[in-house]
């Protein structure tokens, strides 16, 4: 049985993914403009943007397969890492005052702290237990 901070991982996790969706979905419109903006890439634009998409939400789906269901200690240190990398590009992007502001900028906002619940969660005691490979506790039955 998986732990409650593995399963409280899944809920932040998957909350600040499909966060993520709702923003890019909000803001596809916006983003297309300025990339049909520029000659050299009005051609590619959309191809590109649903591609990027599409990559990036299969590359968090596996990463959270391969932390939650697979005990993969690699893919929960991808997870951090990943995290860790977003919230340096968050900060530059503050501080260089290109932050979308509005609706979608708050969506973005509440994804981040998902993730640094999701990320926090992973590092638990009964997830480090978990991932080790020992017991997290009294076995639960079904009807709990």
């Amino acid at each position: 049985m998986r732990p409650k901070s593995i399963q409280r991982f899944d809920i932040f996790y998957l909350g600040a993914l499909a966060l993520g969706l709702v923003s890019t979905a909000i803001g596809w419109n916006a983003t297309m403009e300025r990339m049909q903006a520029d000659a050299a890439t009005a051609a590619i634009a959309t191809p590109v943007m649903l591609g990027s998409v599409i990559v990036g939400f299969g590359i968090s789906l596996l990463l959270w397969f391969f932390t939650s269901r697979m005990r993969s200690n690699i893919a929960r240190w991808i997870v951090v890492i990943f995290f860790v990398i977003g919230v340096i590009s968050l900060l530059f992007t503050l501080l260089n005052g290109a932050y979308p502001g509005g609706f979608t900028g708050i969506l973005s906002l509440v994804s981040t702290a998902l993730q640094a619940a999701a990320v926090v969660m992973l590092f638990k005691p009964d997830a480090v237990a978990w991932f080790k490979g020992q017991p997290t506790g009294p076995a639960e039955t079904p009807f709990e």
